[in-house]
């Protein structure tokens, strides 16, 4: 890359145009066919796939399988136990939901909804006698919430199944293609819960109900998202809702019952955004352009592309780290059997640390074999430099092979040799002066 002298003006530049690039997973790991749902559970996380029909004519021949569950290990990726659902018994994979609390998880199969053990996948038996096309659980673990989809152009509605007492007497109107419900909290007493309804396919027809229920009586605002909404999560007074023909993230306001904000993912066609999770003041959002963009809530940007293996559905943050689910091969509707990691650790020093001398900037990052550090035009270095990389478990690695350019105040790094994927402590020196970083290694 060309050598530029390092004015603040540049400093930006630079961190700009990194943080567009792509970063690539810090590792792949292979599951069953069509991975779509991933949800943590302590040390361990459960991934759901989808039924594959290749010919799509409901029966089971070579090269098809039906939906699955996996229990892997969050540390190292490998599984410890798998399930297979009932062939075509197990519409709406991705509908499943997790007591924490009681270990139990519930998800369609054999065409009803029912409970497992989380730990083992035990069977504990029929919960409802049909399948749900969305499920979730209110805080207390006491009232499951159930959308019914009776085809894809009728209004469905949502039951509240008390799994204390059988009760189902609540039950609410939704819209076509309900897909998704959610609890959340409107006050200290009363707790609601939103339903979204993807509409009529390729039509501004998606909808986000808002419900409010109280002992006395039951509320209900209603939001237009747009074009086929896909997925939403609350986090705190707010919905994150993906919409997939829309191609933006609606960021609805509950406790106004009105949009606070929308957010371009700069996606088109049919390879709009999928699901999405919220990590400190940013969005991490799952497209089928073949990657995961992190978009800043500050400035609305996209600040960096992660390149997934295949064209991602589902992901979680697993301890440091995003899991993402890729369906399906790149560039293409053929199912893929991978789960991309990936490290979202800031790839840069913020433009605020760039300020101080003792911090540097590199490019590319995540590194994978070749970079360059760029230094601040008040450190420099006299010829006795040295560049070493420690490990998380100290192990000292010192590279030979760089060069420093004293007028343009960088040092490039040629070849990283075998260092192995992780993260490391940077360290540069020249006897009299000290700079430290933390950078990304992938291969």
């Amino acid at each position: 890359m060309s050598f530029l002298r390092f004015s603040n003006c540049i400093v930006a530049m630079c961190f700009f145009a990194v943080s567009q690039g792509y970063s690539q997973p810090e590792k792949v790991i292979s599951t069953g066919k069509q991975p779509v749902k991933i949800i943590p559970h302590n040390d361990k996380v459960h991934v759901f796939c989808a039924l594959t029909d290749v010919n799509f004519n409901g029966m089971r021949e070579e090269g098809d399988s039906p939906a699955s569950w996996y229990i892997m290990d969050a540390k190292n990726g490998s599984i410890l136990s798998s399930k297979e659902f009932e062939w075509y018994g197990t519409d709406y994979v991705m509908s499943t939901t997790l007591d924490i609390e009681k270990n139990i998880m519930y998800c369609n199969d054999m065409s009803t909804v029912r409970g497992f053990n989380a730990l083992n996948q035990e069977d504990l038996g029929i919960v409802y006698p049909k399948t749900s096309s969305g499920l979730s659980l209110n805080k207390s673990g006491t009232v499951l919430a159930m959308a019914l989809r009776p085809n894809f152009t009728d209004a469905g509605k949502v039951i509240l199944y008390n799994l204390e007492n059988g009760d189902t007497t609540v039950q609410l109107n939704a819209g076509i293609n309900v897909r998704q419900t959610e609890f959340y909290d409107v006050d200290n007493n009363n707790r609601g819960i939103i339903v979204l309804n993807e509409g009529l396919f390729g039509s501004n027809s998606s909808w986000l109900h808002i419900w409010t229920l109280t002992a006395e009586k039951t509320l209900v605002d209603s939001v237009l998202l747009g074009n086929t909404g896909n997925h939403v999560f609350v986090d705190g007074d707010y919905a994150y809702a993906t919409v997939n023909g829309s191609h933006n993230i609606v960021i609805v306001n509950l406790k106004t019952k009105k949009i606070f904000d929308t957010i371009s993912t700069e996606t088109a066609g049919f390879n709009g955004p999928r699901e999405a999770i919220k990590i400190g003041n940013e969005l991490f959002v799952t497209t089928f352009e073949g990657d995961v963009r992190r978009i800043s809530l500050e400035s609305k940007k996209i600040i960096e592309k992660f390149n997934s293996h295949g064209k991602p559905e589902g992901l979680a943050k697993v301890g440091d780290r995003i899991w993402i689910a890729d369906a399906f091969k790149q560039g293409q509707f053929s199912v893929d059997s991978t789960i991309s990691v990936w490290n979202y650790l800031e790839p840069l020093a913020s433009l605020s640390d760039m300020t101080t001398k003792n911090s540097f900037s590199i490019a590319p990052h995540p590194i994978r074999n070749s970079f360059t550090v760029y230094l601040h035009e008040s450190q420099l270095l006299n010829n006795d430099i040295r560049v070493k990389f420690t490990s998380m478990t100290g192990d000292i690695i010192n590279l030979s092979s760089f060069y420093y350019d004293n007028s343009l105040h960088t040092i490039e790094i040629p070849n990283l040799g075998s260092i192995a994927p992780g993260v490391y402590h940077l360290q540069i020196s020249d006897g009299v002066n000290i700079f430290n970083g933390t950078v990304i290694v992938v291969k």
